[in-house]
């Protein structure tokens, strides 16, 4: 009977770090999209003090959030992200504005692939 309350209980725990994990993973992705997705609005207003705001607030974001989803997810797929993301200031400097929007939409939807396919869903499964 010991053994089936330390099976309960190692079985407790793991759904509760795959749960915080989850939820970790869910609401920085979640944070960057909206940012992303800020950062795109402005700049499709064409205000560049407040683009070059936003850009800077994701840039931030990114750094504080990019440990985190490195422990949480594959590699390979933050390497397009981060690409996308950091060359956010390049575009900026050279006032690229076409290249920015097109970094801004890949980042966009490579979070939301993302997110997608961290998802507990049948489909991720099998």
């Amino acid at each position: 009977m010991k053994r089936f309350y330390i099976a309960v209980a190692l079985l407790v725990i793991a759904v509760a770090a795959s749960s915080v994990c989850f939820y970790t993973f869910n609401r920085k992705i979640e944070a960057l999209y909206t940012a992303t997705e800020e950062l795109l609005i402005e700049t499709q207003q064409g205000k560049a003090t407040a683009q070059k705001r936003k850009m800077d607030d994701l840039l931030a974001l990114w750094e504080k959030s990019t440990v985190a989803l490195h422990m949480l997810t594959m590699h390979h797929g933050m390497e397009e992200i981060e690409l996308n993301i950091l060359s956010l200031p390049d575009f900026w400097e050279c006032e690229d504005r076409e290249g920015f929007q097109e970094a801004c939409i890949r980042a966009k939807e490579q979070l939301k692939n993302l997110q997608d396919s961290e998802r507990v869903a049948l489909k991720n499964i099998f």
